[in-house]
């Protein structure tokens, strides 16, 4: 038999045979594409979990946003991100992410014990604490998550000893939770127990080294009780860890600041504010720094930026106030001097507003005013928390109602907003 022709017909149907094999190589291929997405979504699912495991909450959200672009309707992640949010403290983030979530997937159980937490961690412990401190004592299968947001949410209130008593049932039951140890040592600092606190944070920081609250809480505590060199030791490794950690790096700067090393010190301010600029802590820090080393020209500078993000900051005036004298510079001067007596004016008003509360600690209508005076005075963790206090007390009080809606709507929860705009307009 002859071959075919050179010049076949190129058209030709192709050979069964040919059409499998091209049908089969497109079907593995397809089959490894599929596999290799949900491969890799799998890694960055794990890679989240481990990240939760060490307490490092901005690396699991950043793995749980890269599986969520791959998978975006697994409604596990989905509520997985709110929850890390809220454990992060970014409130806002978490209500933004749970309304997206009940837009997909309509509100679940999960989803309302969610709301409940975030606003029980902020202080809102009116209306589910009874609940909530029920099921952590029943050992509920999520009383580890339920006793984290109580024991914040109490730390937030100022309410110590019911913290401690929340945190000492938790590690009962896990005797080498870092987190609650960690929480712990908060709250024992804020009975100015330091040396129990310091105990919580060494333990916490020798299970999980990477741990950077408990770092933190270590370094800081070390400073209060006089152990410079000791402090400025573990502010060093959470710099290794987090080189723009903003409050590591202001804890560090503090402590070399009182160790006398005043040229260390400025480094790691300006290496701070290079990436955090309007960091008015450390702006005022810098000021400082700066009239201390005989630089009023360049104290001035930091200082007049610190007003500007914090007018509010009682030693970013006055320390303002030291340098423009310095400088010769009398208009500025003056009026800078007038915001001083203002600020003294208000101290003033504070110190009337403690006499009042003293004498009728249960009133609303006080524990309202001194919330408005901490939020007026840029302290707006502590205002929130007496605007709560009010509301224990007269849990339908208006003027309270309106302070805390305007209060979220600024902060980004708008519908934290709304639930206390309800009834704003009930008496005070």
């Amino acid at each position: 038999m002859s071959p075919p022709p050179l010049n076949a017909n190129p058209n030709a149907r192709p050979r069964p045979l040919r059409r499998w094999l091209v049908a089969g190589t497109l079907v593995l291929l397809g089959i490894a594409l599929i596999g290799g997405w949900y491969f890799w979504s799998q890694y960055h699912l794990s890679a989240a979990e481990r990240a939760l495991g060490r307490y490092d909450f901005a690396a699991a959200r950043r793995q749980i946003d890269q599986y969520l672009r791959i998978r975006p309707r697994d409604e596990r992640a989905q509520l997985l991100a709110a929850q890390t949010a809220r454990r992060a403290d970014d409130f806002a983030g978490a209500e933004r992410l749970l309304t997206a979530f009940e837009q997909t997937f309509g509100e679940t159980e999960a989803s309302r014990r969610e709301w409940q937490l975030l606003g029980v961690q902020q202080g809102d412990l009116t209306d589910d604490e009874r609940g909530l401190r029920a099921l952590v004592d029943r050992g509920d299968a999520e009383s580890s998550l339920i006793a984290e947001a109580l024991a914040k949410g109490y730390k937030n209130s100022l309410r110590w000893s019911l913290m401690l008593e929340c945190l000492n049932q938790w590690l009962e039951r896990e005797p080498g939770n870092a987190a609650a140890l960690v929480l712990r040592g908060k709250g024992r600092d804020g009975l100015r127990q330091f040396e129990r606190a310091r105990e919580d944070y060494q333990r916490a920081v020798e299970l999980a080294p990477d741990f950077v609250a408990a770092r933190l809480g270590l370094g800081e505590v070390a400073h209060r009780l006089g152990h410079t060199q000791e402090a400025i030791t573990h502010y060093e490794i959470l710099r290794r860890q987090q080189p723009t950690n903003p409050e590591g790096l202001l804890g560090l700067a503090r402590g070399l600041f009182d160790a006398a090393e005043l040229e260390r010190a400025r480094e790691v301010l300006d290496e701070l504010l290079t990436a955090h600029p309007d960091h008015g802590p450390a702006l005022v820090e810098r000021g400082s720094l700066a009239l201390r080393r005989g630089q009023p020209a360049e104290a001035e500078t930091f200082l007049a930026r610190a007003v500007a993000v914090a007018p509010w900051d009682r030693d970013a005036t006055r320390y303002r106030l030291l340098a423009l004298e310095a400088l010769g510079r009398s208009d500025e001067a003056r009026k800078c001097q007038e915001r001083v007596r203002e600020l003294e004016a208000l101290d003033a008003e504070m110190g009337q507003l403690a006499l009042r509360f003293d004498h009728a600690p249960d009133d609303a209508a006080v524990r309202y005013s001194l919330g408005r005076w901490y939020l007026d005075n840029g302290q707006q963790g502590v205002g929130v928390n007496w605007l709560f206090a009010a509301l224990r007390s007269s849990p339908r009080h208006g003027p309270t109602r309106a302070a805390l809606a305007d209060y979220f709507d600024r902060s980004g929860q708008p519908r934290r907003a709304a639930l206390f705009r309800r009834g704003s307009s009930a008496g005070g």
